[in-house]
Protein backbone atom coordinates (compact mmCIF):
# COMPACT_ATOMS: atom_id res chain seq x y z
CA UNK A 1 0.00 0.00 0.00
CA UNK A 2 2.92 2.52 1.33
CA UNK A 3 4.49 1.51 -2.43
CA UNK A 4 1.37 2.52 -4.65
CA UNK A 5 0.77 5.50 -2.51
CA UNK A 6 3.81 7.24 -3.18
CA UNK A 7 3.89 6.41 -6.95
CA UNK A 8 0.50 7.82 -7.40
CA UNK A 9 1.56 10.71 -5.29
CA UNK A 10 4.18 11.30 -8.01
CA UNK A 11 2.04 11.18 -10.46
CA UNK A 12 0.25 13.80 -9.47
CA UNK A 13 2.97 16.19 -8.32
CA UNK A 14 4.56 15.36 -11.69
CA UNK A 15 1.32 17.01 -13.97
CA UNK A 16 2.07 19.89 -11.88
CA UNK A 17 2.41 23.25 -14.09
CA UNK A 18 5.71 24.54 -14.41
CA UNK A 19 6.05 28.34 -13.72
CA UNK A 20 8.88 30.41 -15.03
CA UNK A 21 12.18 30.88 -14.38
CA UNK A 22 13.28 32.83 -17.36
CA UNK A 23 12.67 36.51 -18.54
CA UNK A 24 13.18 37.60 -21.91
CA UNK A 25 14.94 40.71 -23.88
CA UNK A 26 13.86 42.51 -26.74
CA UNK A 27 14.64 46.10 -28.55
CA UNK A 28 15.82 47.57 -31.19
CA UNK A 29 19.34 48.06 -33.42
CA UNK A 30 19.77 50.95 -35.25
CA UNK A 31 22.65 53.19 -36.90
CA UNK A 32 23.90 56.61 -35.48
CA UNK A 33 20.56 58.12 -37.29
CA UNK A 34 18.02 55.91 -36.00
CA UNK A 35 17.80 53.92 -39.42
CA UNK A 36 17.06 50.03 -38.27
CA UNK A 37 19.84 47.59 -38.90
CA UNK A 38 18.99 44.33 -39.82
CA UNK A 39 20.60 41.30 -39.35
CA UNK A 40 22.82 42.70 -36.31
CA UNK A 41 23.27 40.08 -33.88
CA UNK A 42 22.51 40.53 -30.02
CA UNK A 43 23.65 37.79 -27.72
CA UNK A 44 23.98 37.53 -24.22
CA UNK A 45 27.93 37.01 -23.23
CA UNK A 46 29.41 33.74 -22.21
CA UNK A 47 26.01 31.66 -23.49
CA UNK A 48 24.12 30.44 -26.33
CA UNK A 49 21.58 32.67 -26.10
CA UNK A 50 21.05 35.44 -29.02
CA UNK A 51 19.16 36.90 -31.45
CA UNK A 52 19.35 39.09 -35.44
CA UNK A 53 17.47 41.88 -35.81
CA UNK A 54 15.06 42.07 -38.48
CA UNK A 55 14.33 44.30 -41.19
CA UNK A 56 12.67 47.12 -38.78
CA UNK A 57 15.96 46.81 -36.42
CA UNK A 58 13.79 44.90 -33.82
CA UNK A 59 15.09 41.62 -32.10
CA UNK A 60 14.13 39.58 -29.63
CA UNK A 61 16.01 36.86 -26.80
CA UNK A 62 13.94 34.07 -25.48
CA UNK A 63 14.45 31.45 -22.65
CA UNK A 64 16.99 33.19 -20.78
CA UNK A 65 17.09 32.19 -17.21
CA UNK A 66 16.85 35.05 -14.18
CA UNK A 67 19.96 36.79 -13.69
CA UNK A 68 22.43 39.45 -14.19
CA UNK A 69 24.24 39.29 -17.55
CA UNK A 70 26.45 41.39 -20.30
CA UNK A 71 24.88 42.04 -23.62
CA UNK A 72 26.42 42.77 -26.89
CA UNK A 73 25.43 43.80 -30.27
CA UNK A 74 27.26 43.27 -33.27
CA UNK A 75 27.05 44.37 -37.08
CA UNK A 76 29.60 44.90 -39.67
CA UNK A 77 31.50 47.52 -40.03
CA UNK A 78 30.11 49.30 -36.57
CA UNK A 79 31.66 49.24 -32.87
CA UNK A 80 30.36 46.59 -31.10
CA UNK A 81 27.77 48.07 -28.50
CA UNK A 82 28.43 45.88 -25.24
CA UNK A 83 25.30 46.68 -21.74
CA UNK A 84 27.07 45.56 -18.36
CA UNK A 85 25.02 44.09 -15.16
CA UNK A 86 21.83 43.57 -17.44
CA UNK A 87 19.29 42.15 -14.86
CA UNK A 88 16.97 39.49 -16.11
CA UNK A 89 13.82 39.05 -14.27
CA UNK A 90 11.53 36.19 -13.84
CA UNK A 91 8.49 36.20 -15.95
CA UNK A 92 9.55 39.87 -17.49
CA UNK A 93 10.89 41.59 -20.46
CA UNK A 94 13.62 43.83 -20.51
CA UNK A 95 14.19 46.36 -23.36
CA UNK A 96 17.78 47.40 -24.74
CA UNK A 97 17.66 49.65 -27.69
CA UNK A 98 21.40 49.65 -29.13
CA UNK A 99 21.98 52.87 -31.64
CA UNK A 100 25.46 51.59 -32.90
CA UNK A 101 28.03 54.08 -34.51
CA UNK A 102 30.54 53.45 -38.07
CA UNK A 103 33.77 51.72 -36.47
CA UNK A 104 37.02 53.62 -37.72
CA UNK A 105 38.72 50.97 -36.81
CA UNK A 106 37.73 46.98 -37.14
CA UNK A 107 37.34 45.79 -33.39
CA UNK A 108 35.99 48.72 -31.89
CA UNK A 109 33.61 48.75 -29.00
CA UNK A 110 31.62 50.61 -27.16
CA UNK A 111 30.44 49.63 -22.97
CA UNK A 112 27.94 50.93 -21.18
CA UNK A 113 26.63 50.36 -17.47
CA UNK A 114 23.11 48.88 -17.33
CA UNK A 115 21.27 50.27 -14.82
CA UNK A 116 17.88 48.63 -12.79
CA UNK A 117 14.77 50.63 -14.67
CA UNK A 118 12.39 52.35 -11.59
CA UNK A 119 9.34 51.06 -13.10
CA UNK A 120 9.04 47.48 -14.88
CA UNK A 121 7.11 48.49 -18.09
CA UNK A 122 6.67 44.88 -18.83
CA UNK A 123 5.03 44.00 -15.93
CA UNK A 124 0.90 43.76 -16.30
CA UNK A 125 0.14 43.55 -12.56
CA UNK A 126 1.90 44.91 -9.42
CA UNK A 127 4.99 42.77 -8.95
CA UNK A 128 7.84 43.54 -6.16
CA UNK A 129 10.96 41.31 -6.36
CA UNK A 130 14.14 41.53 -4.95
CA UNK A 131 17.25 40.23 -6.15
CA UNK A 132 20.81 39.22 -5.56
CA UNK A 133 21.99 42.57 -4.22
CA UNK A 134 19.20 43.35 -2.03
CA UNK A 135 18.73 39.80 -0.91
CA UNK A 136 22.70 39.42 0.18
CA UNK A 137 22.17 42.89 2.45
CA UNK A 138 18.82 42.15 3.63
CA UNK A 139 18.87 42.22 7.65
CA UNK A 140 17.20 39.30 7.85
CA UNK A 141 18.34 35.91 6.08
CA UNK A 142 15.19 34.22 6.64
CA UNK A 143 13.10 34.13 3.08
CA UNK A 144 9.30 34.89 4.91
CA UNK A 145 11.02 38.32 6.22
CA UNK A 146 11.61 39.03 2.75
CA UNK A 147 8.31 38.36 1.77
CA UNK A 148 6.82 40.08 4.55
CA UNK A 149 8.75 43.23 3.87
CA UNK A 150 7.09 43.83 0.73
CA UNK A 151 4.57 46.17 0.06
CA UNK A 152 1.02 45.05 0.81
CA UNK A 153 1.70 41.48 2.28
CA UNK A 154 1.29 41.10 6.11
CA UNK A 155 2.19 38.35 8.10
CA UNK A 156 -0.14 36.81 11.16
CA UNK A 157 -0.08 33.68 13.30
CA UNK A 158 3.10 32.02 10.56
CA UNK A 159 0.72 33.00 7.85
CA UNK A 160 1.23 35.21 4.53
CA UNK A 161 -1.37 37.50 3.61
CA UNK A 162 -1.79 39.36 0.63
CA UNK A 163 -4.28 42.11 0.23
CA UNK A 164 -6.20 41.44 2.81
CA UNK A 165 -6.74 37.73 1.93
CA UNK A 166 -6.97 34.30 3.56
CA UNK A 167 -3.81 32.86 3.61
CA UNK A 168 -4.47 30.01 1.59
CA UNK A 169 -5.30 32.33 -1.53
CA UNK A 170 -1.63 32.87 -1.81
CA UNK A 171 0.56 30.35 -3.91
CA UNK A 172 4.36 29.66 -3.55
CA UNK A 173 6.59 28.52 -6.18
CA UNK A 174 10.36 27.44 -6.04
CA UNK A 175 12.36 27.36 -9.48
CA UNK A 176 8.85 27.45 -11.04
CA UNK A 177 7.18 24.30 -9.07
CA UNK A 178 4.67 24.99 -6.53
CA UNK A 179 5.45 24.69 -3.08
CA UNK A 180 2.08 25.45 -1.95
CA UNK A 181 0.53 22.99 0.64
CA UNK A 182 -2.63 21.54 0.01
CA UNK A 183 -3.69 22.24 3.51
CA UNK A 184 -2.58 23.58 6.48
CA UNK A 185 0.92 22.37 7.79
CA UNK A 186 3.21 23.44 10.20
CA UNK A 187 6.71 22.79 8.26
CA UNK A 188 10.44 22.98 8.57
CA UNK A 189 10.87 25.93 6.77
CA UNK A 190 8.29 28.78 6.10
CA UNK A 191 4.82 29.80 6.97
CA UNK A 192 2.11 27.35 7.11
CA UNK A 193 1.07 26.86 3.40
CA UNK A 194 4.62 27.15 2.06
CA UNK A 195 6.26 23.81 1.69
CA UNK A 196 9.89 24.67 1.40
CA UNK A 197 12.09 27.68 0.70
CA UNK A 198 15.31 28.12 -0.95
CA UNK A 199 18.63 28.94 1.12
CA UNK A 200 19.01 32.97 0.49
CA UNK A 201 22.75 33.00 -0.76
CA UNK A 202 21.05 30.50 -3.76
CA UNK A 203 18.42 32.94 -4.40
CA UNK A 204 18.41 34.70 -7.68
CA UNK A 205 15.00 36.60 -6.91
CA UNK A 206 12.48 36.91 -5.10
CA UNK A 207 9.19 38.00 -6.55
CA UNK A 208 5.57 39.17 -5.15
CA UNK A 209 2.68 39.51 -7.94
CA UNK A 210 -0.43 40.61 -6.71
CA UNK A 211 -2.73 39.43 -8.98
CA UNK A 212 -2.51 40.02 -13.05
CA UNK A 213 -0.67 36.99 -13.21
CA UNK A 214 -0.48 34.79 -16.05
CA UNK A 215 -3.02 31.55 -16.15
CA UNK A 216 0.39 29.00 -15.46
CA UNK A 217 0.28 30.75 -11.62
CA UNK A 218 -2.92 30.00 -11.37
CA UNK A 219 -4.63 28.17 -8.27
CA UNK A 220 -4.50 31.49 -6.42
CA UNK A 221 -6.58 34.66 -6.05
CA UNK A 222 -4.63 36.67 -3.65
CA UNK A 223 -1.08 36.51 -5.52
CA UNK A 224 1.93 34.37 -5.93
CA UNK A 225 5.25 34.14 -4.70
CA UNK A 226 7.96 33.42 -6.49
CA UNK A 227 11.82 32.16 -5.82
CA UNK A 228 14.15 31.29 -8.40
CA UNK A 229 17.52 29.51 -7.52
CA UNK A 230 20.77 31.29 -9.31
CA UNK A 231 22.38 29.57 -12.36
CA UNK A 232 26.00 29.60 -12.10
CA UNK A 233 28.21 32.21 -13.59
CA UNK A 234 31.17 32.05 -16.57
CA UNK A 235 33.55 32.23 -13.57
CA UNK A 236 34.16 29.99 -10.93
CA UNK A 237 32.99 31.49 -7.44
CA UNK A 238 32.20 30.64 -3.89
CA UNK A 239 31.51 31.79 -0.43
CA UNK A 240 31.26 31.23 2.90
CA UNK A 241 29.28 32.94 5.37
CA UNK A 242 28.98 32.12 9.40
CA UNK A 243 26.61 34.00 11.70
CA UNK A 244 25.97 32.61 15.62
CA UNK A 245 24.02 34.52 18.47
CA UNK A 246 24.71 34.19 22.40
CA UNK A 247 21.73 35.14 23.78
CA UNK A 248 21.36 32.28 26.44
CA UNK A 249 24.82 33.68 28.13
CA UNK A 250 22.62 36.40 29.30
CA UNK A 251 20.99 33.81 31.46
CA UNK A 252 24.08 32.58 32.65
CA UNK A 253 24.32 29.42 30.61
CA UNK A 254 27.56 27.64 29.09
CA UNK A 255 24.71 27.25 26.04
CA UNK A 256 25.16 28.69 23.22
CA UNK A 257 21.73 30.30 20.75
CA UNK A 258 21.86 29.54 17.30
CA UNK A 259 25.34 28.67 14.88
CA UNK A 260 24.53 29.15 11.40
CA UNK A 261 26.65 27.99 8.22
CA UNK A 262 26.37 28.81 4.34
CA UNK A 263 28.77 27.58 1.88
CA UNK A 264 27.94 28.11 -2.06
CA UNK A 265 30.28 27.47 -5.10
CA UNK A 266 29.39 27.47 -8.63
CA UNK A 267 30.54 28.51 -12.24
CA UNK A 268 31.08 26.52 -15.14
CA UNK A 269 31.91 22.79 -15.73
CA UNK A 270 32.72 22.80 -19.30
CA UNK A 271 32.14 25.35 -21.98
CA UNK A 272 28.65 24.57 -22.24
CA UNK A 273 27.43 23.29 -18.97
CA UNK A 274 27.45 25.75 -15.56
CA UNK A 275 26.17 24.38 -11.97
CA UNK A 276 25.83 26.42 -8.76
CA UNK A 277 24.94 24.55 -5.43
CA UNK A 278 24.62 25.68 -2.04
CA UNK A 279 24.58 24.14 1.86
CA UNK A 280 23.60 25.37 5.03
CA UNK A 281 23.61 24.07 8.67
CA UNK A 282 21.40 25.91 11.38
CA UNK A 283 21.16 24.69 14.59
CA UNK A 284 19.63 26.32 17.68
CA UNK A 285 20.87 24.41 20.94
CA UNK A 286 18.10 26.11 22.92
CA UNK A 287 16.24 28.38 21.73
CA UNK A 288 13.02 29.69 23.98
CA UNK A 289 15.44 28.03 27.41
CA UNK A 290 13.46 27.15 30.70
CA UNK A 291 14.66 26.54 34.40
CA UNK A 292 13.65 25.41 36.98
CA UNK A 293 14.87 24.38 40.06
CA UNK A 294 15.09 21.03 41.86
CA UNK A 295 13.57 19.34 44.25
CA UNK A 296 12.72 15.94 46.32
CA UNK A 297 9.86 13.90 46.96
CA UNK A 298 8.90 13.02 50.49
CA UNK A 299 11.11 15.88 52.28
CA UNK A 300 10.98 16.99 55.83
CA UNK A 301 10.37 20.99 56.70
CA UNK A 302 13.69 21.85 56.08
CA UNK A 303 14.16 19.80 52.36
CA UNK A 304 15.87 16.92 53.85
CA UNK A 305 14.81 13.74 52.15
CA UNK A 306 12.96 10.93 53.74
CA UNK A 307 13.97 7.55 52.75
CA UNK A 308 11.01 5.71 51.17
CA UNK A 309 11.05 1.89 50.66
CA UNK A 310 11.54 0.76 46.83
CA UNK A 311 9.19 -1.74 46.41
CA UNK A 312 11.57 -3.30 43.94
CA UNK A 313 14.03 -4.30 46.32
CA UNK A 314 14.35 -7.61 47.62
CA UNK A 315 11.37 -8.11 50.21
CA UNK A 316 14.25 -10.20 52.53
CA UNK A 317 16.50 -7.08 52.06
CA UNK A 318 14.41 -4.23 52.24
CA UNK A 319 16.14 -1.11 50.69
CA UNK A 320 15.32 2.58 51.30
CA UNK A 321 15.51 5.66 48.80
CA UNK A 322 15.40 9.38 48.23
CA UNK A 323 14.17 10.48 44.95
CA UNK A 324 15.42 13.27 43.85
CA UNK A 325 14.67 15.90 41.14
CA UNK A 326 17.73 17.57 39.97
CA UNK A 327 18.29 21.13 38.62
CA UNK A 328 16.39 21.16 34.87
CA UNK A 329 17.40 22.86 32.09
CA UNK A 330 15.58 22.93 28.52
CA UNK A 331 14.94 24.08 25.60
CA UNK A 332 13.77 23.57 21.83
CA UNK A 333 16.40 22.28 20.48
CA UNK A 334 17.07 22.68 16.69
CA UNK A 335 19.22 20.95 13.33
CA UNK A 336 18.40 21.73 9.88
CA UNK A 337 19.73 20.75 6.82
CA UNK A 338 19.85 22.51 3.51
CA UNK A 339 20.97 21.77 0.28
CA UNK A 340 19.58 24.15 -2.88
CA UNK A 341 21.40 23.30 -6.54
CA UNK A 342 21.19 23.97 -10.48
CA UNK A 343 22.55 22.66 -13.57
CA UNK A 344 22.20 24.37 -17.27
CA UNK A 345 23.47 22.40 -20.05
CA UNK A 346 23.49 25.25 -23.11
CA UNK A 347 23.40 23.20 -26.06
CA UNK A 348 21.44 25.11 -27.99
CA UNK A 349 19.10 24.71 -29.97
CA UNK A 350 18.36 22.27 -26.64
CA UNK A 351 18.58 23.79 -23.61
CA UNK A 352 18.10 21.75 -20.38
CA UNK A 353 17.74 23.29 -16.67
CA UNK A 354 17.62 20.73 -13.54
CA UNK A 355 16.75 22.07 -10.25
CA UNK A 356 16.65 20.31 -6.76
CA UNK A 357 16.31 21.31 -3.51
CA UNK A 358 16.39 19.32 -0.21
CA UNK A 359 15.21 20.02 3.58
CA UNK A 360 15.89 17.87 6.55
CA UNK A 361 15.22 19.10 9.59
CA UNK A 362 14.50 17.31 13.45
CA UNK A 363 14.13 19.33 16.67
CA UNK A 364 13.17 18.59 20.76
CA UNK A 365 9.81 20.16 21.77
CA UNK A 366 10.24 21.19 25.24
CA UNK A 367 6.63 20.86 26.02
CA UNK A 368 3.36 19.97 24.37
CA UNK A 369 1.00 23.26 23.74
CA UNK A 370 -1.89 21.57 24.11
CA UNK A 371 -0.68 19.71 27.30
CA UNK A 372 -1.90 20.37 30.71
CA UNK A 373 1.61 19.84 31.95
CA UNK A 374 2.70 23.26 30.26
CA UNK A 375 6.23 24.04 31.16
CA UNK A 376 6.57 21.31 33.76
CA UNK A 377 5.77 18.76 30.99
CA UNK A 378 8.51 15.73 30.99
CA UNK A 379 10.64 17.74 33.66
CA UNK A 380 11.11 14.37 35.30
CA UNK A 381 12.92 12.91 32.14
CA UNK A 382 14.02 15.69 29.64
CA UNK A 383 14.94 12.65 27.63
CA UNK A 384 11.65 12.05 26.50
CA UNK A 385 10.84 16.06 25.21
CA UNK A 386 9.07 15.50 22.02
CA UNK A 387 11.18 14.87 18.89
CA UNK A 388 9.99 15.98 15.26
CA UNK A 389 11.81 15.13 11.89
CA UNK A 390 11.22 16.26 8.56
CA UNK A 391 12.46 15.17 5.20
CA UNK A 392 11.37 17.43 2.14
CA UNK A 393 12.55 17.39 -1.59
CA UNK A 394 11.75 19.20 -4.57
CA UNK A 395 13.35 18.42 -8.19
CA UNK A 396 12.56 19.82 -11.22
CA UNK A 397 13.98 19.38 -14.93
CA UNK A 398 12.89 22.01 -17.66
CA UNK A 399 14.36 20.83 -21.69
CA UNK A 400 13.74 23.90 -24.22
CA UNK A 401 14.11 23.24 -27.81
CA UNK A 402 14.31 26.44 -30.17
CA UNK A 403 13.21 26.43 -33.43
CA UNK A 404 13.75 29.74 -34.78
CA UNK A 405 14.47 32.99 -32.88
CA UNK A 406 10.50 33.57 -32.20
CA UNK A 407 9.29 30.00 -31.70
CA UNK A 408 10.49 27.45 -29.22
CA UNK A 409 8.71 24.26 -26.93
CA UNK A 410 9.64 23.16 -24.03
CA UNK A 411 8.64 20.10 -21.95
CA UNK A 412 9.11 20.00 -17.97
CA UNK A 413 9.43 17.00 -14.86
CA UNK A 414 9.09 18.32 -11.73
CA UNK A 415 8.30 16.50 -7.78
CA UNK A 416 7.52 17.22 -4.62
CA UNK A 417 7.75 15.08 -1.79
CA UNK A 418 7.25 15.40 1.80
CA UNK A 419 7.72 13.21 5.10
CA UNK A 420 7.17 14.38 8.66
CA UNK A 421 7.24 12.44 12.22
CA UNK A 422 6.60 13.35 15.68
CA UNK A 423 7.26 10.91 18.28
CA UNK A 424 8.58 10.04 22.07
CA UNK A 425 11.97 9.16 21.58
CA UNK A 426 12.38 6.85 24.56
CA UNK A 427 10.08 4.46 21.69
CA UNK A 428 11.56 3.09 18.17
CA UNK A 429 8.95 4.85 16.05
CA UNK A 430 9.72 2.56 13.38
CA UNK A 431 8.06 -0.30 15.11
CA UNK A 432 4.34 -0.55 15.89
CA UNK A 433 5.16 -2.93 18.76
CA UNK A 434 5.91 0.21 20.74
CA UNK A 435 2.58 1.49 20.77
CA UNK A 436 1.29 -1.25 22.81
CA UNK A 437 4.68 -0.54 25.24
CA UNK A 438 4.11 3.45 25.43
CA UNK A 439 0.88 2.86 27.27
CA UNK A 440 2.49 0.05 29.55
CA UNK A 441 3.55 1.57 33.09
CA UNK A 442 6.00 -1.46 33.74
CA UNK A 443 7.74 -0.45 30.42
CA UNK A 444 7.91 3.18 31.31
CA UNK A 445 8.74 2.56 34.46
CA UNK A 446 12.20 0.73 33.81
CA UNK A 447 13.24 2.85 31.19
CA UNK A 448 13.19 5.44 34.01
CA UNK A 449 11.21 8.58 35.00
CA UNK A 450 13.18 9.87 37.48
CA UNK A 451 16.79 9.70 39.62
CA UNK A 452 16.71 7.18 42.37
CA UNK A 453 19.32 8.70 44.96
CA UNK A 454 20.34 6.28 48.07
CA UNK A 455 20.33 8.70 51.04
CA UNK A 456 23.14 6.65 52.76
CA UNK A 457 25.87 7.95 50.57
CA UNK A 458 24.05 9.81 47.95
CA UNK A 459 24.79 7.24 45.18
CA UNK A 460 22.39 6.85 42.11
CA UNK A 461 20.39 4.00 42.36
Amino acid sequence: MRKISLVLFLVVWTGLIFAQTTGKVSGTVTDQNGQPLAGANVVVAGTSFGGASDSDGNYYILEVPAGVYDIRADYIGYKSQTVDGVRIATGLTTFIDYGLTIAAVEGESVEVIGERPLLEISATNAVRSMDTDQIKNFSSRNVDDMIQAQAGVVEHNSEIHLRGSRADEVGYTLDGVSTKAAVQFGNATGSNFNIISAIPEALQEVSVQSGGYSAELGGANAGIVQQTMRTGGRTLSGSVGYATDAFADAFNTDKLGTNDITFTLGGPITEKIRFFGAYRLNDTDNSQPKWWKGGVINADENGTPIPILNTNSDPNNPEYIAIVIPDKEGGNEQTEHSINGTLLFDFNPLVVRASGAYNYKTNRTLYATNSNGGYAFNMFNMDRQRKNEWNIFLGAIKATYFLNSKTYAHITVSGLDRKWEGYDPMFNHENLTDIFEYGDGDIVAEKGLTTAVNPADGSTL
